[in-house]
């Protein structure tokens, strides 16, 4: 967005300077006073002034991503800017799905952990019946020649009584799975509010590029008229330096209002999951 602005404040004062050196030749032919000639000379210096400090402020974002990303602090940065951004952007594309959040597919798991924990718990106190066989190869020198010898075993464990030991377990196993599930709950309440706030954003950002788009096209449309009268004498030089103004500010407003929709695309996408 600073680029951008410092492209259309370098095309503002290109265009003062044009003016300025019209004004000054028509000044010194005596056709036009002095205070015109230095009201563009004022307009230059304010907009020479703010195009240092979005230098500025380009080379602070440029170094806060650097140290973010690992870059060399020095090196050289121009960000990417995609013109078609709010074109790529349709409602057709927001939906509420928040199915890929990955705490949710932790809590998941989590909630199956404790379902299993309690089958286990379970188990641990039924019947259990255990069975065995073998083969066992006898051999003593002068005694026995060698012989195979087959053997079986079964168990069979059937718990009596274990006090209360089970009733606890099995207990603080339904605790834990009723825990998980409220957590699942309250995690999907949560990110149901983020996901719907990051679609009223979103919304909010896409409605707001048209305002800026009707709000430019009008500002240019009212420069161009004031142009025209400033040529035939209606206008005065200060008609015109404001709609030049007017005009700069409706397009940094455009920028803003587009990096203000991708920020809000980004935070939808991280809502339901898909960032």
């Amino acid at each position: 967005a600073l680029q951008e602005q410092k492209s259309v404040i370098d095309n503002y004062i290109e265009a003062l300077d044009s003016m300025e050196s019209s004004l000054k030749l028509h000044y010194e032919l005596g056709l036009v006073p002095r205070s015109d000639y230095l009201k563009v000379s004022v307009k230059r210096n304010e907009a020479v002034l703010n195009r240092t400090e979005i230098n500025n402020m380009i080379d602070i974002a440029s170094m806060n991503l650097a140290i973010i990303t690992g870059r060399e602090i020095d090196r050289p940065l121009r960000a990417v800017w995609r013109s078609n951004l709010n074109s790529a952007l349709s409602f057709g594309d927001i939906s509420a799905d928040f199915t890929n959040r990955g705490e949710l597919k932790i809590l998941d798991k989590q909630l199956n952990i404790a379902v299993l924990n309690k089958k286990v718990t379970q188990g641990e106190y039924l019947p259990q019946l255990g069975f065995s066989a073998g083969y066992s190869y006898y051999y003593s020198p002068d005694i026995v020649t060698g012989m195979w010898s087959p053997t079986i075993g079964f168990a069979l464990k059937i718990p009596i009584f274990n006090g209360f030991q089970r009733h606890h377990k099995l207990n603080m196993s339904k605790i834990e799975i009723s825990k998980q599930q409220l957590k699942i709950e309250q995690k999907r309440d949560e990110i149901s509010l983020e996901v719907a706030k990051a679609v009223r954003d979103l919304t909010f950002a896409q409605e707001r590029i048209e305002v800026a788009k009707n709000s430019l096209e009008q500002a240019s449309e009212s420069l161009s008229e004031v142009v025209i009268s400033y040529e035939n004498g209606i206008n005065t030089i200060t008609d015109l330096l404001n709609a030049q103004a007017d005009n700069r500010q409706a397009q940094v407003a455009l920028l803003k209002a587009q990096t203000d929709l991708k920020v809000a695309y980004s935070f939808y996408l991280k809502a339901i999951g898909s960032l």
